[in-house]
């Protein structure tokens, strides 16, 4: 009897042993599964992360490449010549032949429909005197400029208004002279070459005098507009 009760004791004390490291081996497990979900988890939302940064990188590369401005080459020159199609009526030309050409029938030698990057305006003074009986404006317009890259022209955009005069200074008030100016009305265009290059990071002053008409048609620029008051008349 006294065997037999000391047999079932280390049996008993066998099961218990058994019953920890089953435990055990139970905890452990769970901690594992733990730990691997949990990589899973931070994995993914690294995967996710780069996955966003590649997308916001695309998106920046077709955006930056879609909206930056030309590049003018330093020694970018260019040669005017008389166009072959300037006796073509306009109406049966193409978009890309009406923008290389200027109103006095040279080739026009900018061919892109943007600006260039070559001149950044800082401020502008501008006068107006606009003539309702004559349906006129008259203005004055002085642009303080700065030279980012090395060039022999400037190109600003006009539209419906006539230039008069073009004066080109540095910042001593040196002037510069202007051997062509071209206009292409099809990119509105007003294009400026000088005589000598504009240096890198210079300022320079542009000077215009221009005329354009009050329009009385459309609402564009200057207009005239009219109503009747309660009276009936006409102001």
């Amino acid at each position: 009897m006294a065997n037999e009760a000391k047999y079932h004791l280390l049996q008993s004390q066998h099961d218990d042993s058994s019953n920890e490291v089953a435990d055990m081996d139970g905890t452990i497990k769970c901690c594992c599964c733990r730990i691997m979900k949990h990589r899973a988890y931070f994995y993914c939302f690294v995967l996710t992360i780069v996955l966003l940064f590649a997308m916001i990188s695309l998106m920046l590369a077709i955006v930056s490449q879609n909206y930056t401005r030309p590049s003018i080459s330093n020694n970018s020159t260019f040669k005017c010549i008389s166009n072959p199609m300037s006796n073509t009526s306009s109406s049966h030309q193409s978009p890309s032949v009406l923008a290389s050409i200027a109103t006095n029938g040279q080739l026009f030698p900018y061919n892109h429909t943007r600006l260039p990057y070559n001149i950044h305006p800082i401020h502008y003074d501008i006068y107006l005197h606009p003539n309702y009986a004559k349906l006129q404006t008259h203005g004055e317009i002085k642009i303080n400029l700065t030279c980012l890259q090395s060039t022999s022209f400037i190109l600003i955009h006009i539209k419906d208004i006539k230039i008069q005069s073009t004066v080109i200074t540095d910042a001593q008030q040196r002037p510069i002279n202007v051997s062509k100016t071209l206009e292409n009305t099809y990119n509105d265009f007003y294009y400026i070459q000088t005589e000598e290059s504009l240096q890198y990071n210079q300022h320079y002053n542009l000077e215009m005098i221009f005329v354009s008409k009050i329009s009385i048609e459309t609402l564009q620029g200057f207009y005239r507009a009219s109503y009747k008051d309660v009276t009936g008349n006409n102001r």
